[in-house]
Protein backbone atom coordinates (compact mmCIF):
# COMPACT_ATOMS: atom_id res chain seq x y z
CA UNK A 1 0.00 0.00 0.00
CA UNK A 2 1.48 3.00 -0.85
CA UNK A 3 1.01 5.94 1.47
CA UNK A 4 1.37 9.82 0.33
CA UNK A 5 3.10 12.21 2.02
CA UNK A 6 0.34 14.15 3.52
CA UNK A 7 -0.02 12.93 7.50
CA UNK A 8 -1.63 14.48 10.60
CA UNK A 9 -0.49 14.19 14.02
CA UNK A 10 -3.36 12.98 16.21
CA UNK A 11 -3.25 11.99 20.15
CA UNK A 12 -6.36 9.68 20.39
CA UNK A 13 -6.84 9.29 23.94
CA UNK A 14 -7.24 12.64 26.17
CA UNK A 15 -9.52 13.03 29.29
CA UNK A 16 -10.73 16.65 30.76
CA UNK A 17 -11.67 17.70 33.58
CA UNK A 18 -15.40 16.58 32.62
CA UNK A 19 -13.84 12.80 34.20
CA UNK A 20 -10.85 12.43 35.65
CA UNK A 21 -8.73 14.56 33.47
CA UNK A 22 -7.62 18.19 33.72
CA UNK A 23 -8.28 22.02 32.38
CA UNK A 24 -9.23 21.69 28.52
CA UNK A 25 -7.30 25.62 28.18
CA UNK A 26 -4.12 23.27 29.50
CA UNK A 27 -4.41 20.75 27.69
CA UNK A 28 -5.13 23.03 24.09
CA UNK A 29 -1.54 24.81 25.03
CA UNK A 30 0.27 20.99 25.25
CA UNK A 31 -1.25 19.91 21.74
CA UNK A 32 -0.65 22.83 20.13
CA UNK A 33 3.03 22.82 21.82
CA UNK A 34 3.92 19.22 21.20
CA UNK A 35 2.40 20.33 17.33
CA UNK A 36 -0.06 18.08 17.11
CA UNK A 37 -2.61 18.50 14.37
CA UNK A 38 -5.81 16.80 16.68
CA UNK A 39 -6.94 14.97 19.14
CA UNK A 40 -9.74 13.05 20.45
CA UNK A 41 -11.94 13.61 23.97
CA UNK A 42 -11.83 10.61 25.39
CA UNK A 43 -13.94 11.38 28.77
CA UNK A 44 -15.40 8.48 30.56
CA UNK A 45 -19.13 8.39 29.29
CA UNK A 46 -19.58 12.30 29.09
CA UNK A 47 -18.99 14.18 25.65
CA UNK A 48 -18.93 17.60 28.12
CA UNK A 49 -15.46 18.16 27.40
CA UNK A 50 -15.25 17.56 23.96
CA UNK A 51 -18.04 20.02 23.48
CA UNK A 52 -16.56 22.54 25.57
CA UNK A 53 -13.12 22.17 23.77
CA UNK A 54 -14.64 22.21 20.46
CA UNK A 55 -16.06 25.93 21.36
CA UNK A 56 -12.66 26.96 22.11
CA UNK A 57 -10.76 25.56 19.24
CA UNK A 58 -10.87 26.96 15.72
CA UNK A 59 -7.82 25.52 14.12
CA UNK A 60 -7.02 21.85 15.88
CA UNK A 61 -9.21 18.84 14.84
CA UNK A 62 -11.08 17.87 17.80
CA UNK A 63 -12.49 14.23 17.68
CA UNK A 64 -15.87 13.39 19.47
CA UNK A 65 -15.04 10.47 21.85
CA UNK A 66 -15.83 8.66 24.61
CA UNK A 67 -14.20 5.95 27.00
CA UNK A 68 -16.46 2.99 28.33
CA UNK A 69 -15.63 0.11 30.87
CA UNK A 70 -16.80 -3.30 29.40
CA UNK A 71 -16.46 -6.53 30.50
CA UNK A 72 -13.59 -7.43 27.89
CA UNK A 73 -11.82 -4.03 29.00
CA UNK A 74 -12.38 -0.25 28.29
CA UNK A 75 -13.03 0.41 24.38
CA UNK A 76 -12.99 4.59 22.94
CA UNK A 77 -15.34 5.05 20.31
CA UNK A 78 -14.45 7.66 18.09
CA UNK A 79 -16.84 9.65 15.92
CA UNK A 80 -19.47 9.64 19.05
CA UNK A 81 -23.01 11.41 18.18
CA UNK A 82 -24.57 14.01 20.74
CA UNK A 83 -27.12 11.22 20.78
CA UNK A 84 -24.92 8.36 22.00
CA UNK A 85 -26.02 6.72 25.20
CA UNK A 86 -23.30 5.16 27.46
CA UNK A 87 -23.99 1.41 27.40
CA UNK A 88 -21.36 -0.11 30.62
CA UNK A 89 -20.56 -3.22 30.31
CA UNK A 90 -22.09 -4.71 26.98
CA UNK A 91 -19.16 -4.65 24.03
CA UNK A 92 -21.66 -6.68 21.51
CA UNK A 93 -24.04 -3.49 21.68
CA UNK A 94 -21.37 -0.79 21.27
CA UNK A 95 -19.51 -2.69 18.39
CA UNK A 96 -23.10 -2.91 16.66
CA UNK A 97 -24.21 0.81 17.82
CA UNK A 98 -20.46 2.23 16.28
CA UNK A 99 -20.57 0.33 13.17
CA UNK A 100 -24.42 1.71 12.58
CA UNK A 101 -23.35 5.17 13.46
CA UNK A 102 -20.15 4.99 11.35
CA UNK A 103 -17.96 5.30 14.47
CA UNK A 104 -14.60 4.12 15.40
CA UNK A 105 -14.68 1.06 18.05
CA UNK A 106 -10.68 0.97 19.84
CA UNK A 107 -9.77 -1.23 22.41
CA UNK A 108 -7.95 0.81 25.00
CA UNK A 109 -4.90 -0.52 27.37
CA UNK A 110 -5.22 -3.84 26.15
CA UNK A 111 -2.56 -5.29 28.52
CA UNK A 112 -4.24 -4.13 31.11
CA UNK A 113 -7.17 -7.18 30.35
CA UNK A 114 -4.85 -9.02 27.96
CA UNK A 115 -6.36 -12.23 28.07
CA UNK A 116 -9.87 -10.27 27.50
CA UNK A 117 -8.35 -8.03 24.60
CA UNK A 118 -6.61 -11.23 22.90
CA UNK A 119 -10.34 -13.60 22.94
CA UNK A 120 -12.09 -10.41 21.60
CA UNK A 121 -9.56 -9.62 19.04
CA UNK A 122 -9.61 -13.29 17.90
CA UNK A 123 -13.17 -13.12 17.40
CA UNK A 124 -16.06 -12.33 14.68
CA UNK A 125 -16.58 -8.77 16.92
CA UNK A 126 -13.02 -7.39 16.71
CA UNK A 127 -12.49 -3.73 17.20
CA UNK A 128 -11.29 -1.37 14.13
CA UNK A 129 -8.02 -0.55 16.13
CA UNK A 130 -6.09 -1.40 19.14
CA UNK A 131 -4.56 1.14 20.89
CA UNK A 132 -0.69 0.00 20.94
CA UNK A 133 1.59 2.74 22.26
CA UNK A 134 -0.11 4.44 25.77
CA UNK A 135 1.86 6.80 27.60
CA UNK A 136 0.31 5.62 31.21
CA UNK A 137 1.10 1.90 31.29
CA UNK A 138 3.46 1.39 34.20
CA UNK A 139 5.54 -1.35 32.85
CA UNK A 140 5.72 0.13 29.25
CA UNK A 141 7.57 -1.62 27.11
CA UNK A 142 6.34 -5.15 28.22
CA UNK A 143 3.06 -3.61 27.67
CA UNK A 144 3.67 -2.16 24.07
CA UNK A 145 5.39 -5.26 23.08
CA UNK A 146 2.54 -7.11 24.16
CA UNK A 147 0.31 -5.04 22.01
CA UNK A 148 2.08 -4.69 19.08
CA UNK A 149 2.10 -8.49 19.34
CA UNK A 150 -1.60 -8.44 19.44
CA UNK A 151 -2.20 -5.88 16.62
CA UNK A 152 0.12 -7.79 14.18
CA UNK A 153 -0.91 -11.64 14.63
CA UNK A 154 -5.07 -9.82 14.62
CA UNK A 155 -4.51 -7.62 11.82
CA UNK A 156 -6.27 -4.68 13.92
CA UNK A 157 -5.01 -1.33 13.55
CA UNK A 158 -2.48 0.19 15.67
CA UNK A 159 -2.77 3.41 17.07
CA UNK A 160 -1.60 5.96 19.65
CA UNK A 161 -2.54 7.99 22.60
CA UNK A 162 -1.26 9.46 25.58
CA UNK A 163 -4.75 8.28 27.76
CA UNK A 164 -3.32 11.98 29.28
CA UNK A 165 -5.21 12.60 33.06
CA UNK A 166 -2.90 15.59 33.25
CA UNK A 167 -2.00 18.30 30.48
CA UNK A 168 1.45 17.73 30.30
CA UNK A 169 0.96 14.41 29.16
CA UNK A 170 -1.30 15.19 26.23
CA UNK A 171 1.23 14.09 22.96
CA UNK A 172 3.57 11.72 24.70
CA UNK A 173 1.89 9.34 22.44
CA UNK A 174 -0.23 10.17 18.75
CA UNK A 175 -0.39 8.51 15.69
CA UNK A 176 0.09 9.73 11.98
CA UNK A 177 -2.48 9.65 10.51
CA UNK A 178 -2.04 9.39 6.42
CA UNK A 179 -5.24 12.10 5.59
CA UNK A 180 -6.84 15.40 6.03
CA UNK A 181 -7.48 17.23 8.91
CA UNK A 182 -11.32 16.12 8.57
CA UNK A 183 -13.35 13.64 10.77
CA UNK A 184 -14.38 11.50 8.39
CA UNK A 185 -11.10 11.19 6.34
CA UNK A 186 -9.29 10.51 9.42
CA UNK A 187 -12.12 7.81 10.51
CA UNK A 188 -11.55 6.59 7.41
CA UNK A 189 -7.99 6.34 7.32
CA UNK A 190 -8.16 4.23 10.70
CA UNK A 191 -10.57 1.81 9.07
CA UNK A 192 -7.98 1.33 6.21
CA UNK A 193 -4.80 1.19 8.77
CA UNK A 194 -3.30 4.37 7.05
CA UNK A 195 -0.97 5.25 10.38
CA UNK A 196 2.18 4.88 11.88
CA UNK A 197 3.06 5.64 15.60
CA UNK A 198 5.37 7.61 17.68
CA UNK A 199 6.00 8.29 21.32
CA UNK A 200 6.89 7.07 24.72
CA UNK A 201 5.80 6.51 28.11
CA UNK A 202 4.84 9.54 30.31
CA UNK A 203 7.22 10.09 33.77
CA UNK A 204 6.89 7.05 36.17
CA UNK A 205 5.26 9.41 39.03
CA UNK A 206 2.27 9.98 36.78
CA UNK A 207 1.38 6.31 35.67
CA UNK A 208 1.84 5.00 38.93
CA UNK A 209 -0.41 7.17 40.50
CA UNK A 210 -3.04 6.86 38.10
CA UNK A 211 -2.92 2.64 37.87
CA UNK A 212 -2.86 2.58 41.44
CA UNK A 213 -6.04 4.62 41.55
CA UNK A 214 -7.05 2.02 38.66
CA UNK A 215 -6.67 -1.22 40.68
CA UNK A 216 -8.01 0.17 43.42
CA UNK A 217 -11.31 0.79 42.05
CA UNK A 218 -11.65 -2.32 40.74
CA UNK A 219 -10.41 -4.67 43.71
Amino acid sequence: MKLSDHYVKIDFHVHTSYSDGDDIKAILHYAKNRGLDGLAITDHCTLKGYEKCKKLESEMLIIPGIEIPTEVGHVLVLGVKESFRCMKGRYVEIYDWALENNCIIVLAHPAVHFHKAKAVLYSGIKPHCIEVLNSMYPFYRWAVRYSWRLASSSGVTPIAGSDAHQASIVGCCYTNVFSEANLEEVLEALRRGRVFLEGGPAPLKYRWKIWLSFLLSIG
